[in-house]
């Protein structure tokens, strides 16, 4: 589900698998230290980064690995983890549909943020997946989805201009530019 900070939930689950979305969630006590409404703050992303791993194979070879660093606020004081994990091609399709699907949720104006739980490919190892769970706005999904095609452009690059031979690079610098 995704909690996109109305009240209500929405179902939005990957076709591979490899991708939920989720509603909130901690405790916030009224004075008299009954449970008035329940509210789960969850870490907020703070950066991603990413590197391509085989650059000069074949497009469908390549591999982005995306480290993401969540600040978690709920924490006194607020802690920072990472996350890194691994994308192909095809793993990054699902996942950068997803999240232009609640990008676009939450245009609606009463709609502040999402709530992602995201099941991973693990970057260091070939069989575990990833569970993270942090809390989007819709400007910082914007960023992420730039950041998220340009990796998607890189995967399908032809090798050849990984390889920055000196007949590439001139005709690249040889472009007029816009």
């Amino acid at each position: 589900m995704i909690n996109t900070g109305e009240g209500s939930d929405h179902q939005a689950m990957a076709d591979d698998g490899n991708v939920e979305h989720i509603g909130g969630g901690g405790v916030n006590k009224a004075e008299n230290n009954s449970i008035s409404h329940v509210e789960v703050v969850y870490p907020c992303l703070k950066s991603l980064t990413w590197v391509m791993e085989n650059k000069t194979s074949t497009p469908g070879n390549r591999v982005a690995v995306i480290n993401l660093k969540l600040q978690d606020y709920s924490r006194n004081p607020s802690t920072e983890s990472e996350v890194k994990f691994n994308l192909s091609k095809v793993t990054l399709e699902p996942l950068f549909n997803h999240m232009v699907n609640i990008r676009d949720q939450l245009s609606a104006p009463t709609r502040k943020f999402a709530v992602l739980n995201l099941k991973l490919p693990v970057a260091d190892t070939n069989t575990g997946l990833c569970e993270v769970k942090f809390q989007v706005s819709k400007e910082t999904l914007v960023a992420v989805l730039r950041s998220m095609d340009y990796i998607r452009e890189q995967l399908s690059v032809p090798a050849k201009i990984w390889q920055g031979d000196a007949q590439t690079e001139a005709a690249i610098s040889k472009r007029p530019r816009k």
